[in-house]
């Protein structure tokens, strides 16, 4: 038998939340006490956790982003080896270029509300099958055009699948278009996401944004497009105006301000 010292559970997760916030790296200190909760199953709990660290670090997690999914092993909420299982979805998200960011933030809504951990990972998956979505068809439609810094959009534009957006309509959106920046096909996305919820006419919205792509005029002005279309309609302009005035703009190339003032909204 292996006898663990008692410590007191207070002072271990104040210990580790302090290096969390310095951002300073917790490895050694979360290794070495990892080992001793694990103690039944020492040599290969040691290897696996060793490895783990390796490769968090390799595939770009920060210090504070791997002492932060380990700190929830200690929080009472997961066990110290669903800690490490984290820490594994983490790195292999981060190896495939997405920021993991998301996803913590997903994990602290999860164990916030008490879901079980399996019902987590379920979340966690589905999140990064979004992303793995969009990445397909932007790298089929993208193909003359390179792959830097497009990983902040494609999840962008994943987000609209929380939202409420299908993949069969974001297949339809984007499908056939060509060498269209990532960062319109998180405009067009968020757009027809927030467009839906407000029951705007689902043709004319995605007439609306697949002109923005298009004609590739969808700069980041047009983000709160539905915005500025659910205030036009307060003020009666129909949605056959809306969508007629914005895919005028829009094979123009011109700005949010130049629809605005086409729908009469210039003084709002």
């Amino acid at each position: 038998m292996v006898l663990v010292p008692e410590i007191p559970l207070f002072l271990l997760v104040t210990i580790v939340k302090f290096v969390c916030n310095r951002k300073i790296s917790a490895i050694p200190f979360l290794l070495f006490f990892f080992l001793i909760f694990s103690a039944g199953n020492l040599l290969a709990d040691q290897e696996r956790v060793a490895k783990t660290f390796a490769a968090a670090r390799e595939a770009g997690l920060s210090e504070e982003q791997i002492n932060q999914t380990l700190a929830y092993g200690y929080d009472i909420r997961i066990s110290t080896d669903n800690a490490i299982e984290l820490l594994e979805i983490l790195t292999d998200t981060r190896s495939q270029g997405f920021s993991v960011d998301p996803l913590l933030s997903k994990i602290d809504e999860g164990l916030t509300k008490r879901v079980s951990f399996e019902v987590l990972k379920a979340v966690l998956r589905k999140k990064i099958r979004d992303y793995q979505f969009i990445l397909s068809i932007y790298i089929k439609n993208n193909k003359k055009t390179g792959m830097e810094n497009i990983f902040p959009s494609i999840q962008r534009a994943a987000d609209s699948v929380d939202l409420g957006l299908e993949y069969e309509e974001l297949q339809m959106l984007f499908n056939g278009v060509s060498n269209t920046p990532a960062a319109m096909y998180a405009v067009a996305a968020i757009n027809m996401a927030f467009l839906k919820q407000l029951n705007f006419n689902s043709d004319l919205s995605f007439n609306i944004m697949r002109t923005g792509l298009k004609y590739k005029s969808l700069e980041p002005d047009w983000k709160d497009f539905f915005k500025i279309a659910a205030s036009g309609k307060r003020k009666g302009v129909s949605e056959e105006q809306i969508s007629e005035a914005a895919i005028k703009i829009l094979k123009e190339n011109q700005s949010i301000k130049a629809f605005i003032q086409e729908i009469g909204l210039s003084n709002n």
